[in-house]
């Protein structure tokens, strides 16, 4: 190897997905820290989506490296172990395209309703349905989001659409340095990232909760009982000065759910009426009573209607 160049076998200093390869120790220095850098940034971005549905997705490049150190190691090679690393190998395989018709396949529409239902099943909520299967108002706002995000601004309900049609929204934004996953991964994140704030729910039984501290909101819309129609919207939008792509995914619930002074019967505590079913209380219609939203200036990472 020219140039003075040491090579170093990168699983002495990253681990064994990295074994057999040979890399310059100037390279591997860099890789190694923008590997342990990007596990902390996963870490907290995995810890967001706990909190408010969103995450930014953070993938390991080669900057400012000099360009003759390329031509010593398979880089191709490494970016492969980097990305098994992260539990990203098949996506970047096999991005997925994104083409028209090829986004709303039986596939997404039908893992997002079972995922839905499932969920809802153990609060006692009934099975949602599709009406219709794709809303144009979920996908367009979806992609109207995704490009209002890359650049830079925060996500924000469809208030106009929603609040005449008696609709709430749970909303969910992730961003990548890759512009192919998915969009039954970005359906799954959104709803894990939405369900997992039932960890934080303490206000069973009540009929006005604070929804917003911790937020909760997304996983009260999620399971409210109320609910018996959705509508899904995905966006992808990829910026072209950053290269960075966001993702956006919409779901509409009709009726709305997270209305004020209708918690106590919507939102049920999962097994609290295990082997008397016969005694669930009438959720009751609850089309007449105020919608919550969140007051944006307030709250800039929350939503009753969800994020």
């Amino acid at each position: 190897m020219g140039g003075g160049y040491k090579t170093i076998n990168a699983a002495t200093m990253l681990g064994p997905l990295y074994e057999g390869i040979l890399v310059p120790k100037e390279v591997l220095d860099k890789v190694k820290y923008d590997v342990e850098t990007c596990k902390e940034k996963n870490r907290i971005a995995k810890e967001n989506e706990k909190l408010d549905g969103n995450g930014s997705e953070c993938t390991v490049q080669l900057k400012n490296v000099d360009p003759f150190l390329y031509t010593l190691f398979d880089v191709d090679l490494l970016n492969k172990a980097i990305r098994l690393d992260f539990g990203d190998d098949e996506d970047y395989d096999n991005p997925h395209s994104w083409a028209p018709g090829t986004i709303y396949t039986q596939e997404v529409l039908d893992l997002n309703k079972k995922l839905h239902n499932e969920l809802r099943a153990k609060h006692y909520a009934q099975p949602l349905e599709y009406t219709p299967e794709i809303h144009p108002v979920a996908h367009a706002y979806a992609i109207k989001m995704a490009k209002k995000c890359a650049e830079g601004y925060p996500l924000d309900h469809n208030v106009e659409e929603l609040r005449p049609r008696r609709w709430s929204e749970n909303l969910y934004m992730t961003q990548s340095d890759f512009n192919g996953r998915p969009p039954a991964k970005i359906v799954q994140k959104a709803i894990e990232g939405w369900y997992a704030e039932n960890e934080q729910f303490r206000h069973y039984g009540e009929a006005n909760p604070d929804v917003e501290h911790p937020l909760t909101g997304h996983f009260t819309a999620l399971v409210w009982r109320d609910s018996q129609k959705m509508h899904l919207g995905l966006g992808r939008y990829t910026h072209p000065l950053t290269n960075k792509t966001t993702y956006v995914c919409v779901v509409n619930y009709n009726p709305a759910g997270n209305i004020e002074n209708a918690f106590a019967t919507n939102v049920l505590r999962e097994g609290s009426f295990t082997g008397r079913e016969n005694e669930l209380p009438d959720p009751g219609s609850s089309s007449s009573n105020k919608m919550l939203f969140a007051k944006e200036a307030d709250m800039p990472f929350a939503g009753l209607f969800g994020r």
